[in-house]
Order: C-alpha cells, then structure tokens, then sequence
C-alpha cells in the first residue's frame, strides 16, 4: 500500500485488499490502520510504531493484529519505509503486510497436543520440502544470528560462496568471506536487526554476481533473533540488464516504458531512452512521471492514445505513423511502433521520419506535376521498352487515336497506331532499338491520312544499358502542305518582271527575288539582311518615309513613287506598292514591296526632282539658353561642325581650337560635381597614350593660371598606352591641377607635372603588375597637416571656404583611380608643398587600338529619333549626327515624339533624348517607349540630373547616359554601341 501523511490509503494491491476483506476501490482513501485494529493491541501497536505517519524517518517492522476476511484475529507483519521529499519531509509511506504463520505459533506452544503434533510433523515435511526446492533453484541459505556467526549453511551456500559444506559451524562470517566481501555483509545484516526489515543488494565477486538477499527471523517476543540470507547466482541477468540498458540506451529509435494505472485509459511514462529525450527535446528526469501527451503535444488527436488502449488490451502490436506539434512550432513526423511486455508494462518505440515524409511528399508532389506536364504535351509522346512495347503515353497519343490507357499499355506502337504486323519502314524507334542513338524521321499513318516528323531517343540505366525509349511525334501535315504551297508561289515570284521584296517588321529584306537583283544591281546575298536604306537616293525627306511607315503599320497599303540608286549610283524610279502581310490572328507579320522600274517614263520628273534642294535649316533662335550646358552643346558642336567645313591648314582652324579649348574648359567646370556621383563602366575603357592628355590638360591650365604660378612639366613621350577612360582621366588631371593653383593661391609659387614609365614594382603598389606609368602633380603651396591629409579623399572635405571649394575634387581624383585598377599617394608638408603620385598599369594591346584624344569618329546609316525642347542643342546634335551619316528624326516636343512613336514603334533604330524636358521628362519618355518596344535602344543626354544617374538608367533599360556637352567621337562610339545592342 501507498499511504499518505495523514494515514490515507493513497494505492493499494489486490493482496493487500484481500487481508482486510474489500476490494481495491474500497481500501483507497479509507483510515484503515484506525478502524481495522483490534483494540486490545493498540498499546502494542503504539509502543512499535509511531502515531502519525510523517514521523516514518526510517524503516520500521512490527507486528500488529488485524480482522481479516474471516473476522477472526490475523497477525500480520507490517514494514514501512518512508518516501521522502527533496527538503526531507515525509509526504508518503509504503506499507508491506505479511500474514504471519499462527499455526506455527501453536505448534510450538502445544507440541504434545494432537494438533500441535501434526503441526510439527507438518513443519518437518515442509522443511524437507524448502530444501529440495533451494537445491532445484540453486538458491543458497545462511542463517547468520546477532555475533555475526554463520549457524546455518546448506550446500547451495557453500558451492556459490566457495566454502567447505564440512566446515563446523557456527563459524564468524569474516572468516569465510573476503574482508571487503564480508564487511559488506556484516552492514547490510546490522541494518536488518536495526531495522526489523528486509534487505537486499547485489554482490560482485571475481566474474560471478550474486543477488543477496537478507530477511529477519523473529522470536516469541518478537524480536529478530536472526538473520536468513539468500544467495542467487545472478551472473547472466547481470549481463543481459547490462546488455539491455546499453541497447535501450544507444538505440537511434526513441523508446518510452509505460504503465497504466487505469486499465488502459492514461499512461505514465517509467523509463525513456537518450532518442526519446532528443527528439521530445526533455530529460529523463523531467520526462519520467508525465505522460506521453505532455511530451508529445498535440498527439492526443492523433490516434496514438486509441492505439495505446488497444495495444495494452489486446497485448497485439500496432504500428502507425502520427505527428506532434515540436517545442520550435513545426510539425514533427513520427513512426510509431507500440507493444507490451509480459509485466503488463507499454512499450513505445518511434523514429522521426519527418525528413522523409516531407521528402515523400515532394517526390509525391514531383511525379504528380510531371505527369501533368507529360499529358499536357501536344505533341504524342510515349515510353517503350526494348521490345517497342508501350509503358506510358500522354494524353495526346489517347485522344489522336481514340484509345484509352489499356488499349496502348503494352502494345507496340505500329501495332495500335498503324495496325501492322512489323515496324514501319525507317521506324526512329527501331533505329534506336539497335544502335542506342537518337533518330528521326517522317511516318505517314494512313488510318488518319496524316504524316508525323518522329523523333526517338535512349534511356539507360545505371550499368549504362539500354532501358526505355523516348518516342514523340508531331503532327507535320499542315505543315508540310504549307512548304509545297510556298514553293509554288515562290516560283511564281521568281519568275515574275516586276521586283519582288519582302521584309520583316522593321524592314530588314529577308527575300528579293531575280527581277530585283537585276534592277537594282545588287545580288541576292549583298540584299537579303540590308534595310531597304541600301536604295535610298537621299531624295525623299524623313517625312515622305515617316508616312510611308504610319499607312504601312495602321495596317494600310502604300502606293507611290519612289527615287532609288541603283549599286552603281545611278538614281532610277520605281511606281511601289507595298503592302502589310498579315497572319491569322491580323498581326502584321512582313511587308511585301511590288516595285517597276519607270526610269524612262519618268525623265521629265527625274530632272525636275534633281534641280530641288534640300529645305534650308533655320538658325538656332529663341534669345539666350537657360542652361548652361545647353550653351556648351551649341558652342562646342558648331565649333567641329565649323572646324569640318574648313581645310586643315586654314589659319580659322586654330581661332576654332581655342573656341573648342574654352568649350572644354567650361565644361570641365560642370564636371566637377557630376563626376563623383556617376558610374561609369568598364566598357568605355580603351587603349590610349596618357602623354596626349596630360598635354591637352596643360594647354588648357596655362592660359587660366595667373601669372605668379609657373607650371613645368617633364613628360615621356614613349609612355605605353593604359585601359582608362580618357574623359575621365581628362577630368583626373583638371582636378589635380585645379587643387594645385588653389593651394598655391595669390602666392608665387610653381606646379610641375612629371609622366614617365617603371618596369619594376615599387613596394606598397599592391595593384601594379608588371610595367606601370608614374604620374606625379606637385605644388608649392600652403601644403597639408597629417590629420587633414588623412581626409583629403573624403567626400565633401575641404581645407578651403565653401565658396573656394566643394570638397569633390579629390574624392573625384580617387574615384577614377580605383576604377582604372590605380594607385594613388600624396604626400605633404605644412608650408612647402604636396605631392600627389598616381600609377597606371600599362596596356597590353595593339598599337592600332591606341585611343588618342581625338579619335576617329564612328558612322552609320541607321534611324535615330532625336528629342529635345532646346532647339540649338537639338540641331547641333542633329547635324553631328547626320554628319555621321544617321538618318535623324528630331523632334522639340516630349510630347510628339511619343505620339509619333506609339503610331510607329519601328520608325527608329535609336531614340536620343534629353533628360530635362517640359511635360515629360527623358525617364518617362524612355519608359513609355520602352513598354511599347522593350527592345529599344535609348541614349539619355543630360545637363544635370539629380533624379538620374547611371544605375537609375540601367534599371529603366537606358543603354547609355551622357553628359552635355558631348564630345563628338564619344558621342558616335555610344550610338554605335547602343545601335549594336552594347
């Protein structure tokens, strides 16, 4: 029994229940110790035990008189050992009951009365009885009294504890027993006689283990007058609890021991293993007591409580897989194996098989969407074995040719969808069959008058052999059909007088057929893939062509006369009619041109059409610029415009180069703060001599220095060519040299510049591979301190007032050092000067790729959409570019140009547009452009911009963005590239 601290019964044993006449249910909670015992043994009872049961602190025995079954008087020997607390009170109490043998009480007190000779001879047989069962069992018996003397031994004790059966007793037990055996012992046999209870512990002696056990033998007046020791060899339970705790241990699945104290409806857990404490993420000591939904939350609702109840009343074993909710919030899946063991104890083992259940249900997830995308084919696809028998076919093989799954699945292909006996004649399959490649071929099947383009394809396993066949067929009859129907009009067509041409949306000729070839001049191959501009005679205006290309794109046909020239030059004309070619669905497809040549018929108009002259073009007007690289874009534009139009060795042309050094100059003015927040790329870095530059940038310096500051410089002329960007390298220079006269001020003083080439690596150049240039700007001037030389090159810090600087320029100097893969040092003294040294690796590259300063300029014919609202930076830019030989479209309205362009996305090859415009600015142009047409080329050209930079363009789709005012050379380089898709 299990009693409370105030004498309760907490839990009670059938046995138990049985010695006081009830049933379980009628001993729980009932006082029983209080109503059970005979009133005539309470002095006895109280002088044994104490009165309250939290006064238990150690084990106790007695024996108390109690009404059993019968009513009648039952010694009982009772024991109670304290379950304390982990402050050490006492909450709990076990109580044992042994019913004593009152027989053997009388047969000793009356041995000479019949009854108490029949006892006696009862005694005796039953003590022949009890050794003939010790021997069987192995079991060996000492009896051992209060001087430690062993007064009784059978042979059982003597075999196990090695000790002669002839050894004459009584004999001290440390005389028969190892002194550590024996002092072991002699304790737990004191603690008995103290204690008045049972003991027992377990012996390990060489190999062998023993069970020990030790129980009291009481006299008449009910003291222990002696000890009886049982002695077991427990060796091989020994090593298979050893064996089994190591397996229940270190065993990957977990495994919960559980009981139920309710006929299966709840279960404790007793005992889990390491796995079971990971995967519930709990201790043993935590896990013990609770049960197994309070580790496992949510799996109450998971069907593993009813499996439990059945497993423990059935003794059948299940197993299910479930899920719990973990302690991190995910769901965990488990396999769960339950089962019971003889002592009616639950056993529950699991594995977390989340990992593969979720790896199941991809799988799972997988093949369903491959199947999917297997009937969704249109084309008839179907997996065969070795043999051409069918294993899989998508929707489409079933619909072609009406059949259902079971019709096809394990048929061959000729025998279902041709009906043959044998395999069609060049049938890919069979081709595959035999030599594991892949073919194709053309099979007409005649039970649908249709003809198929068939492809086959192996499949191996993994040794590499041939395992399955992939077949697909397409239905080409339509299409076949088609081609016969094109040769036939191609035939017509190339046989016809008249030119025949046919282009594609953005007229580029992808077929002229014999009468134009003899026509124009131009063979077949020099046509096909030129834009018809190859004809343009320059007479028409981009008006005549821009509606020739609204008529065409609203879906209209264009009739006119056109002035062409001829491969020779000479100019011819041509009565056109050129028509849209539509599909099905009325999307425009092509264009197809009629074209006769009316050169004779038309000499009268010939002659009057070659004595017109092109519209003058207008002066820029409009009073003065708002902008001032507007200002700069017209001066500098017109300035090479002007420079063109004269001879090299005109004495103008130098007025002209000062006009465009001052251009350059009060360019350089706006770069400065432009540089710093622009990206440049490294497709603009090409081959060019540094010397050019740094010869450029002196010319420029010499005339805006004062007169109290001499620059020197020491340039080598045989530099080699660096990758560099040289607009950037140009704005490096101005900068050094700029913050060299600022430092130098009103003072005299003197800046030299110094070029020249190492071969050997200086240390601390960790950039520098192989040969190197050496660029050195050095002043002297007011010079720096160490904490402001530790600074120089951050954004927005100056030693100078705000209205002298900035604090860009040297952050701008930096910055293009590091994106050429440069070095960069400075070094100065208060008072005497600085000096900043700058490295470039030298190029390895062909002398003919070496970009000078001014560098040839790079032309075309293409059609370029031009749009901005300042009229002068609009003609210049026009003329640059139609100089170039572009085909240009300008337009001073936003407004128009997207108006014009969403009647026409293909009327241009490249739209160049300024950023700054009145009602939309160059970034909503270039993205409702671009949402018409996402393959348009577009250059932004910008004075300044605070809302565009070069990321912010290339996000939009911009090719290029460049800065006003362009260079001339730099602007045809990045027409070129956009017109080239770069």
């Amino acid at each position: 029994m299990l009693l409370t601290a105030a004498g309760k019964v907490f839990w009670c044993d059938k046995p138990a229940a049985d010695i006081f006449g009830r049933d379980v249910t009628g001993c729980v909670w009932a006082e029983l110790l209080e109503k059970m015992m005979i009133a005539s043994q309470e002095a006895e009872i109280g002088r044994c035990l104490p009165k309250n049961i939290s006064d238990v602190l150690h084990p106790l025995t007695a024996k108390i008189l109690l009404s059993g079954r019968s009513l009648h008087p039952m010694d009982v020997d009772i024991s109670l050992a304290p379950i304390p607390e982990e402050n050490g009170t006492v909450k709990q109490v076990v109580l044992t009951l042994t019913p004593a043998t009152s027989m053997r009480g009388l047969a000793v007190s009356s041995p000479n009365t019949p009854v108490g000779r029949e006892l006696g001879r009862s005694d005796a047989h039953r003590s022949i009885l009890y050794e003939g069962i010790l021997r069987i069992t192995g079991t060996g018996v000492l009896s051992i009294d209060r001087g430690g003397f062993v007064i009784y031994l059978n042979r059982e004790a003597g075999e196990l504890l090695t000790i002669s059966p002839d050894i004459e007793l009584p004999r001290k037990l440390m005389n028969l027993l190892p002194e550590d055996v024996g002092q072991k012992w002699l304790e737990a046999i004191r603690f008995v006689f103290h204690y008045r209870c049972d003991n027992s512990f377990i012996e390990s002696w060489g190999a062998r283990h023993f069970q020990i056990d030790l129980g009291p033998v009481f006299g008449p007046d009910g003291s222990v007058e002696s000890v009886v020791a049982a002695v077991r060899d427990v060796t091989g339970q020994w090593l298979s609890e050893i064996r089994y705790r190591e397996l229940f241990r270190q065993t990957e699945r977990g495994v919960l021991i559980c009981e139920s104290h309710d006929d299966g409806l709840t279960f404790t857990i007793k005992d889990l293993n390491s796995a079971a404490q990971k995967i519930c993420d709990t201790t043993r000591e935590k896990g013990v007591g609770q049960s197994v939904f309070e580790i496992m939350p949510g799996i109450e609702n998971s069907g593993l409580p009813e499996a439990m109840g059945r497993v423990y009343k059935t003794t059948s074993e299940e197993h299910m897989p479930s899920f719990f909710e973990g302690v991190s919030g995910g769901r965990m899946w488990l396999d769960f194996s339950i089962f019971t063991l003889p002592n009616r104890e639950l056993v529950v083992t699991f594995e977390d098989i989340t990992v593969k259940y979720k790896t199941e249900q991809i799988l799972r997830r997988s093949k369903e969407e491959w199947e999917k995308t297997f009937d969704a084919l249109s084309d008839i696809v179907t997996i065969q074995d070795r043999h051409m028998r069918i294993i899989r076919a998508n929707r489409a093989a079933r619909t072609m040719f009406d059949l259902s799954f079971n019709d096809l699945i394990g048929n061959r292909c000729y025998e279902v969808f041709q009906g043959y006996s044998q395999p069609c004649e060049g049938c890919p399959v069979l081709n595959t069959c035999e030599d594991c490649s892949t073919h194709s071929g053309l099979i007409y099947n005649e039970k649908l008058s249709k003809t198929f383009d068939v492809h086959s394809s192996p499949i191996f396993d993994e040794q590499g052999q041939l395992k399955w066949l992939v077949q697909i067929a397409r239905d080409v009859t339509q299409t076949l059909q088609q081609e016969a129907e094109r040769r036939l009009l191609s035939a017509a067509i190339e046989q016809a007088s008249e030119s025949v041409v046919i282009t594609d949306l953005d007229g580029m000729q992808q077929y002229v057929n014999p009468a134009f070839c003899e026509t124009t001049g131009y063979t077949r191959e020099e046509a096909i893939g030129q834009t018809a501009g190859i004809l343009q005679s320059g007479v028409h205006d981009r008006e005549f062509y821009s509606k020739m290309w609204n008529t065409l794109l609203a879906g209209k046909v264009w009739r006119g006369r056109l002035t062409n020239r001829k491969k020779n030059g000479i100019l011819f004309k041509e009565d056109a009619t050129i028509s849209p070619v539509v599909d099905g669905s009325g999307k425009i497809t092509n264009y197809i041109a009629l074209k006769r040549d009316i050169t004779r018929e038309d000499s009268l108009e010939k002659q009057l059409q070659h004595a017109m002259k092109m519209e003058a073009i207008g002066t820029l007007a409009g009073g003065i610029a708002h902008d001032f690289n507007n200002i700069l874009s017209a001066v500098i534009g017109y300035g090479y415009i002007a420079k063109g139009k004269l001879e090299k060795d005109n004495p103008v042309q130098e007025d002209l180069d000062q006009i465009l050094l001052g251009g350059d100059r009060a360019t350089d003015l706006v770069k400065q703060i432009l540089t710093f927040a622009r990206q440049e790329t490294q497709d603009r870095f090409r081959p060019l001599l540094l010397q050019y530059i740094v010869k450029e940038v002196l010319k420029l310096m010499r005339s805006s220095l004062p007169a109290t500051i001499r620059l020197n410089h020491f340039i080598d002329g045989s530099c080699g060519p660096i990758m560099a960007d040289s607009s950037q390298v140009h704005q490096l220079l101005m900068n050094l040299l700029t913050n060299a006269k600022q430092s130098i001020g009103a003072e005299h003083g003197e800046i030299t510049i110094r070029l020249t080439q190492h071969q050997k690596i200086v240390d601390g150049l960790v950039g520098m591979t192989g040969a190197y240039l050496h660029l050195s700007v050095e002043d002297t001037g007011c010079g720096m301190e160490p904490k402001q030389l530790e600074r120089i090159f951050d954004p927005f810090f100056t030693t100078r007032a705000k209205e002298h600087g900035t604090g860009l320029g040297l952050s701008v100097v930096h910055g293009i050092v590091k994106k050429h893969n440069g070095e960069i040092d400075v070094t100065s003294t208060p008072g005497k000067g600085t000096v900043f040294d700058v490295y470039f690796n030298v190029a390895k590259s062909d002398p003919a790729d070496i970009q000078e300063i001014h560098g040839p300029e790079s032309r075309g014919s293409e059609r370029i959409m031009l749009i901005d609202d300042e009229e002068v930076v609009g003609k210049v830019h026009e003329r640059m570019l139609s100089k170039l030989g572009y085909r240009v479209t300008l337009f001073n309205s936003s407004l128009e140009a997207v108006k014009t362009f969403r009647d026409n996305p293909k009327c241009c090859d490249l739209v160049v547009t300024d950023m700054t415009m009145p009602n939309m600015t160059g970034a909503e142009l270039a993205r409702e452009m671009l949402s018409l047409r996402p393959d348009l080329p577009i250059i932004v050209v910008t004075g300044y911009s605070e809302a565009m930079d070069t990321e912010k363009a290339a996000r939009i789709g911009i090719r290029h963005l460049l800065m006003k005012p362009v260079d001339r050379v730099d602007f045809s380089l990045r027409v070129k590239e956009a017109l080239r898709g770069g």
